[in-house]
């Protein structure tokens, strides 16, 4: 509407400076008129005492004559001095308005280009008036000298003139066109504010509705979060998923020794073998059946997707204001990894970590709509031979700690899922990793990936914070599977023995003692908020389905059955 009365004005503004030009075009024109009157009655005043002249001789009528003519001719000079004021007069008044017209040439450019139009021809009108005007000096100035051209200029002035009347009826004409122009706008402006004001009225309603609507489904959202973490809490806080590694080689049917018996229980039927006693041969006695009841099984077959389908509850506990731990433990070359992080490449095969990602990021979207407000913040770490690692750290190399108190990793602010896969990318590539009998590229460390969450609702003035954990163990395994090197050893002793400190911690919490002893490794102590804390945690237990892996499968299945005999009391969020 602002814009609408800005244009109103401007077009009042136009056609008052129209009325303006038209004024003074009639008074040019008006007084062009008057002394093109003068001039003809002079010179018929003239030709009339030059017939006189030749009928009358007598001296008394040459004196009278001459008295006439001396008088007729001061009549002209004073007519002309008039003029040329007259003439000095309008000039003034065009500088004036031309002046006038080049301070509002700014405002005039906004005007539609019918308007532009307008202006152009307007400002040539004034140029053929100052012609004109130039013009009606030097027929003045020609008077003065001589008598001789009148009759042409005037046969010219009226030539001119017929045009000019010509002109004044087309603008007259323009003139009544615009005007209906102006009434017809002015006509569909009160309809367009009509239009706006009903629009209006529909925008206020219909934000209303969504105001309301949004109200509705906080009020929805708030009962079915709280039954989602109480069924959660009724699972247990600690839960263990198991994950059977596809076979990735053809192999003999007799070779593979773990099973999936229902989506909660696992076999490993293992051959029992003997040595003879005189040929020193060996013999089989039968098949040994060990079975581990978890929360959860997952056969060959399945998919990232169907995988990440049973963990996204957690995560979402995580924007619940909970904090989640989920961990990767397992022999090397299980699949843990895959499991956790997947390949970068192919959104299909999207591991636990990129699916978080795409989660978190959805969800969040979501809740904008409800009034909540995040910010995310990351860090990647790994635990090598008992040092830290920053993996985001800016040149990449082990950030020097003096105690666990003192190490702060790099937090990374994100804001979109992209610059969050960048980063994890660059905590990839800069893990370390080496070459064992079981993997080519086997990851020698732990990596512990957080994301810090911070959400607020203005509107119902809720807050929470909590930390999604999620960590890909390193392989556990005995040193007679490593390629020989005092660094694979060293490796392997640091593994093993921060794992064998995680059994410990798992112990003391299955037997209910008053220490736990999470000091024993870095491992342990920064899981001990995952563990024994306030903390909804879950562990993925990978096991190779072959025959040659049968004794590390047991030994993690059997870790697996204790984690899960593990009780440490209900989450609650922060």
């Amino acid at each position: 509407m602002l814009d609408g009365s800005l244009e109103e004005t401007e077009s009042a503004k136009t056609l008052l400076q129209k009325s303006r030009i038209e004024a003074l075009e009639h008074e040019i024109l008006s007084s062009y008129r008057q002394k093109e009157a003068g001039i003809v009655r002079n010179i018929d005043a003239l030709l009339s005492a030059e017939s006189k002249k030749r009928v009358s001789t007598s001296d008394e009528a040459k004196a009278a004559f001459l008295e006439d003519l001396r008088r007729r001719n001061e009549e002209l000079e004073e007519q002309a001095s008039k003029r040329r004021k007259d003439i000095e007069s309008k000039r003034r008044i065009l500088e004036e308005y031309k002046g006038l017209v080049r301070a509002k040439k700014s405002m005039l450019e906004s005007l539609e280009a019918a308007q532009v139009l307008e202006k152009q021809k307007y400002e040539l009108k004034l140029e053929s008036l100052e012609d004109s005007i130039i013009k009606e000096k030097e027929i003045i100035e020609s008077l003065e000298g001589s008598m001789k051209g009148l009759w042409t200029k005037r046969r010219l002035l009226q030539s001119e003139l017929k045009e000019r009347l010509i002109e004044e009826k087309a603008l007259g004409e323009r003139q009544r066109k615009l005007l209906e122009e102006k009434e017809s706008i002015q006509q569909e402006t009160l309809q367009y504010n009509r239009q706006l004001t009903e629009l209006q009225s529909q925008v206020t309603a219909l934000q209303k509705r969504i105001q309301d609507a949004n109200n509705r489904a906080l009020a929805k959202f708030e009962p079915r979060r709280e039954r989602r973490n109480l069924l959660q809490e009724l699972k247990g806080n600690i839960r263990v998923y198991c994950r059977i590694r596809p076979v990735l080689e053809a192999i003999d049917k007799a070779e593979l020794v773990v099973h999936l018996v229902n989506n909660k229980i696992v076999e490993v039927r293992t051959p029992v073998v003997s040595l003879t006693g005189g040929s020193g041969g060996i013999s089989s006695k039968g098949i040994r059946t060990e079975a581990f009841s978890l929360d959860h099984v997952f056969g060959c077959e399945a998919d990232q997707r169907e995988i990440f389908a049973e963990v996204s509850s957690f995560v979402r506990s995580a924007l619940d204001g909970y904090n989640v731990c989920i961990f990767a433990y397992g022999q090397t070359g299980s699949g843990k990894t895959h499991t956790m992080t997947g390949d970068l490449a192919a959104p299909a095969s999207f591991g636990i970590i990129p699916r978080s990602v795409e989660q978190i990021f959805k969800a969040t979207h979501d809740l904008n709509k409800l009034g909540w407000r995040f910010e995310l913040e990351v860090s990647f770490q790994e635990i090598y031979n008992e040092k830290l690692i920053d993996l985001l750290c800016k040149d990449n190399k082990i950030s020097q700690n003096t105690g666990l108190h003192a190490y702060q990793p790099t937090q990374k602010p994100v804001n979109s899922p992209e610059e969050l896969f960048e980063l994890v990318k660059l905590a990839a590539d800069n893990r370390t990793t080496a070459q064992t009998q079981y993997n080519m590229y086997s990851s020698r460390s732990h990596s512990v990936f957080q994301i810090k969450i911070r959400g607020r609702n203005e509107e119902t003035k809720q807050a929470n914070e909590s930390v999604l954990n999620l960590i890909d163990l390193a392989g556990s395994e005995s040193m007679d599977t490593l390629n020989k090197g005092k660094e694979r050893e060293q490796e392997t002793k640091s593994i093993n023995k921060s794992l064998s400190a995680l059994k410990d911690v798992i112990t003391a919490l299955a037997e209910h003692k008053d220490h736990i002893p999470t000091r024993n490794s870095k491992l342990t102590y920064l899981l001990k908020d995952s563990l024994g804390g306030n903390c909804k945690t879950l562990m993925f237990v990978m096991v190779s389905p072959l025959l040659k892996n049968a004794h590390q499968s047991v030994q993690s299945l059997r870790f697996a059955s204790k984690v899960n005999s593990c009780y440490v009391g209900v989450a609650k969020k922060n």
